[in-house]
């Protein structure tokens, strides 16, 4: 019997294959052990026929579990996958406890020998030959477990039901959340809050219990050890307990059968779609799961979204705005302007300090870099100095010698400008190491404290919450952007926002506002926010203090230029051996679907050879269906990435 397989791997499209197994276990959903080439790897049955006609291997093992994903579920996975364009199988698995992710992890009982031996101790091929030309089964831990758990049911709200999407606008939204959480668990029904990061879970969880919801509150995210995992995994999915369940990716994939809530917290926060480690945003598989499930959801975060505004506008969301019975809804951000030829740290920004340092205030100071970066500068010409033979930009020592990062010429003591011959001087990026110097040169020698992501753990956020407390002045990347630090500041400086958002990026000016609102949190009623940009005209900080204008700007401007929320951007990378071959390809791509897939740009990623390929990039605004009814995802040298939604 040929069946479709979605194998663990980064394979989009599933793979058909020879089903040899018992047939009443047959199902979608069934966890198998297929060969790849010449590995084996896990794999999740998607369905039980397949038109496929040519040549198929044959399923190796097949998993006995009590734990078989239902069609609702596997619906919404299949709608992420979909989205993103990831793998059906890997996505799946994510949903798995970690004990059952390996095939390392797997036994079966040799009929041969009589005993119980790892699955991953023989090759493919002995395998073969001990099946029989069935498949194994095989299982976890030395039991076979063969019930199969029910899907998590499809709600379906009554007349007095809550409706079905929330927005809270408001910088103290834990006390609503109490209220929320407390009507659910009361039903018997557990509650999903996800996070942008695993330090915000901390702090809900420590908020949460101090409210005293009346239930558990479970943390489950990477930072939870892996047997910790298994043990909630366990006690929320086959025993079905009721409780809360904190966490990003892992939390949202959870399969909780009684789910009767979802909280997405920190919903338009910058965080979420700026992941190095993930290319799913938390808050938009938050919104899935509760639409493919028909569960309520409610969105909270300091400001609106875009995607809200946008909904809002077609009656598809509540939005409900407390800020207005909050201390902090007369607080206005004053914007600074750094002149662009302004080399170094502004001195504008120094004064200011100096005008809230007698004061009294606990100052934050906020910036992208933390070590700093030497450059030569030229103060007749103005400008900073770049590489002498290609323009790029140069890595300078104390010694003046520089060594070009983008054609690697080397020159020793590079002191004098080549236009003017005027002597160069080194001067310092704005970083957390150039501001602290400077300021304890001009301000103060004593209470200054700097922190970065590397000092910014879970088991140290008291310890750090205490230094805080104790300090005047705190410099700090863009990590300190917690709910640990609301209510902490007098004064916030915010320094050159366009270093750590790229403003030519469609959504810039949307991440840039956020942060500001986020920085509204943090500081104390009757606080300040100051703002320094060499980018002081860009409409973000233009229009800083008029939420209604920004948001109505940038709808305008988002459908102009189709963009979300209106559709999808994608990256479709295109590789070649050579660059003519690179280039005709992308040329084939662009002619046939430039206006199927409204593609806006075509760009070589690397003019450099990259493991004996070059790379293009195809940027094309479209919805997921249009993508894959060009059936580009089938080429192989040509993959897929969502970067905006």
């Amino acid at each position: 019997m040929r069946v479709q397989v979605s194998p663990s791997l980064n394979i989009f499209d599933t793979l058909t294959y020879n089903y040899t197994g018992d047939p009443a276990f047959l199902k979608p959903g069934l966890r198998v052990v297929v060969p790849v080439g010449n590995r084996l790897t896990n794999g999740w049955i998607t369905d039980t026929r397949s038109q496929y006609k040519g040549r198929v291997k044959d399923i190796i093992a097949v998993i006995r579990d009590d734990y078989v994903p239902g069609s609702g579920f596997t619906a919404f996975v299949k709608a992420i996958s979909n989205l993103y364009f990831a793998s059906l199988g890997t996505l799946l698995d994510a949903s798995l406890p970690p004990r059952k992710k390996s095939i390392g992890s797997l036994y079966f009982e040799n009929k041969a020998s009589g005993k119980i031996e790892k699955l991953n101790k023989y090759s493919f091929n002995e395998l073969q030959q001990l099946s029989g030309g069935r498949a194994i089964p095989c299982f976890y831990g030395a039991g076979n477990r063969a019930a199969v758990f029910p899907e998590p049911v499809v709600r379906e709200p009554g007349p007095s039901a809550a409706p079905g999407h929330r927005f809270l606008v408001s910088f103290q939204r834990e006390s609503y959340y109490r209220e929320i959480i407390g009507d659910c668990l009361s039903r018997g029904e557990s509650v999903l809050i996800t996070v942008p990061d695993n330090l915000t879970a901390a702090f809900l969880k420590e908020r949460l219990e101090d409210l005293e919801i009346g239930g558990d509150i479970d943390i489950y995210n990477s930072e939870v050890k892996p047997k910790d995992r298994d043990a909630l995994w366990e006690e929320y999915v086959i025993k079905g307990k009721t409780g809360v369940v904190v966490g990003g990716q892992s939390a949202v994939l959870l399969p909780i059968g009684n789910l009767g809530l979802i909280i997405s917290d920190r919903a338009g926060s910058s965080i979420y779609k700026r992941s190095f480690f993930s290319p799913y945003n938390v808050n938009v598989l938050s919104r899935l799961r509760a639409s493919h499930f028909n569960i309520p959801l409610v969105e909270g975060f300091s400001t609106y979204t875009i995607n809200v505004r946008a909904r809002q506008n077609r009656s598809q969301v509540s939005i409900e705005d407390r800020r207005e019975q909050e201390e902090k809804a007369c607080l206005t951000v004053d914007v600074r302007m750094i002149k662009s030829k302004t080399r170094g740290i502004p001195e504008a920004f120094l004064e200011l300090l100096n005008t809230y340092f007698p004061e009294n205030k606990k100052i934050m100071v906020v910036l992208n870099r933390k070590e700093s970066v030497n450059f030569l500068f030229c103060d007749k010409c103005k400008k900073m100095r770049r590489c002498p033979s290609c323009g790029g930009y140069i890595d300078v020592d104390d010694q003046f010698n520089i060594k070009c990062r983008r054609c690697s010429r080397e020159i020793e003591s590079h002191t004098h400008c080549p236009e003017c011959s005027e002597p160069l001087n080194l001067a310092e990026d704005i970083s957390i190491a150039s501001v602290k110097k400077l300021i304890k040169q001009r301000v103060v020698e004593t209470g200054i404290m700097s922190l970065s992501s590397e000092g910014l753990k879970k088991e140290h956020i008291h310890s750090v919450l205490k230094r805080i407390h104790s300090s005047k002045i705190v410099i700090a990347t863009p990590v300190i952007v917690n709910p640990f630090f609301n209510n902490i500041f007098d004064a916030i400086i915010y320094l050159r926002p366009e270093s750590f958002f790229n403003l030519d990026e469609y959504d810039a000016a949307e991440k840039i506002f956020s942060m500001v609102s986020q920085f509204k949190e943090m500081v104390k009623s009757g606080g300040s926010i100051d703002i320094f940009s060499t980018f002081h005209f860009h409409y973000s900080l233009k229009l800083i203090n008029d939420e209604q204008g920004f948001f109505e700007r940038e709808l305008k401007y988002r459908k102009w230029f189709h963009l979300p929320p209106f559709c999808n951007v994608y990256h479709i990378e295109v590789k070649g051996r050579q660059l003519r071959e690179l280039a005709a390809e992308m040329r084939g791509i662009y002619t046939k679907f430039k206006e199927p897939l409204k593609i806006k740009r075509a760009y070589l990623s690397t003019r450099q050879v990259v493991r004996g390929t070059y790379k293009g990039v195809l940027e094309a605004h479209a919805l997921p269906e249009a993508i894959i009814e060009s059936r580009l995802l089938r080429k192989r040298d040509i993959s897929i990435q969502l970067v905006l939604i």
